[in-house]
C-alpha cells in the first residue's frame, strides 16, 4: 500500500471537492498521483487488465503514469493531486477504511484549507495529508 512507506515525501499540487454526472473517461500520461475520498457514487477503474471498484466511503489511489479508463456514476468526491518522492506504486489501489467518517473529516479539512488559501494553508494541508 502506498502510504505504508516510511521514506516518502509528498508535494500537494491541488485539492478539488467536486460533484459530477455519470461519465466514462480515459486518462493517460498523468505526471501526478491522485487520491480521492468518494462521498457518494461509485467508479470502476480499468487498468492493466484489472478492474478496481471504488464505492461510497472508499479511498482510491491512482499513481502517476498509470493509464486507466474510468466508468463513474453520479458522484461527489474530494480529490488530492500530488507528487511523491520517490514515486509510489504501479497500480490503482482501493482502500476501504474501518472508520470512513474520520477520513472524510481529514479530506474535508484539506479541501476547506485549500479553498480558503489562508496564510500557511499549504503547510496545514501537508500536515493533514501525512
Amino acid at each position: 500500500m502506498f502510504f505504508e512507506r516510511q521514506d516518502i515525501c509528498f508535494d500537494i499540487l491541488n485539492v478539488f471537492h467536486i460533484k459530477r454526472e455519470a461519465n466514462i473517461s480515459i486518462n493517460r500520461n498523468r505526471s501526478w498521483s491522485g487520491v480521492a475520498y468518494r462521498i457518494f457514487g461509485s467508479t470502476t477503474f480499468l487498468s492493466k487488465g484489472e478492474k478496481h471498484i471504488a464505492e461510497r466511503e472508499s479511498i482510491s489511489y491512482v499513481p502517476s503514469w498509470v493509464d486507466y479508463e474510468r466508468h463513474s456514476t453520479e458522484e461527489e468526491l474530494i480529490i488530492i493531486h500530488f507528487n511523491s518522492y520517490p514515486t509510489t506504486g504501479e497500480k490503482i489501489e482501493i482502500i476501504n477504511p474501518e472508520d470512513p467518517e474520520r477520513f472524510l473529516g481529514y479530506f474535508m479539512r484539506l479541501a476547506k484549507e485549500w479553498e480558503e488559501h489562508a496564510l500557511g494553508y499549504k503547510n496545514r494541508c501537508m500536515s493533514t495529508f501525512y
